[in-house]
């Protein structure tokens, strides 16, 4: 009985190896997945968000940060031309047609801290009044906010009101307006 051969099978036992090395225990399945290394935001990523295209996976930008042209695009590497030409097809893509910077030179797009003066203090012109508003069909707004779509509802119209200033800025000033 001493000798391993006796075994089943007759086979000769396997020669002894070290332990093996312990292992770290699974993660289990409440335990919260890592999360992947902060990534810095470009200046753009932080003014309009950060892109979710997954050309610009984990590099913090926007999708909408300004890519000049290389003056020289055969003194990038492979990957770089590659690179730029990937952030180049989306922006033209997603911009209609134009890249940020494109949009920067002509004025569309700025990075100067643009402040809204709000069309709150603007008159709503008579033809859109309150009182001018008439209810054909009674229907609910649901969505857990009692009440039905009526100009006398002021939920409806405070929802409605910035849409009637700007609709009443364009009705007045339409003869100025090179469109």
């Amino acid at each position: 009985m001493g000798n391993s051969a006796s075994r089943i099978g007759d086979t000769p036992a396997e020669p002894l190896s070290p332990a093996p090395a312990p292992v770290a225990p699974a993660a289990s399945a409440t335990a919260p997945p890592e999360e992947p290394p902060e990534v810095l935001l470009t200046e753009y990523a932080k003014r309009y968000g950060k892109s979710t295209n997954k050309v610009h996976e984990g590099t913090g930008k926007s999708g909408i940060t300004p890519l000049s042209p290389p003056s020289d695009l055969t003194a990038l590497s492979t990957g770089e031309r590659l690179l730029w030409r990937e952030y180049d097809i989306y922006q033209r893509q997603s911009m209609r047609g134009f890249t940020s910077w494109e949009l920067m030179d002509s004025g569309a797009i700025t990075k100067a801290d643009v402040k809204c003066d709000g069309l709150a203090g603007s008159s709503i012109h008579t033809f859109y009044k309150r009182e001018r508003w008439q209810t054909r069909d009674v229907i609910d707004i649901g969505e857990g906010i009692e009440g039905i779509y009526e100009a006398s509802n002021d939920v409806v119209w405070s929802a409605i009101l910035p849409s009637l200033h700007l609709a009443s800025l364009i009705w007045t000033s339409a003869r100025q307006l090179s469109w």
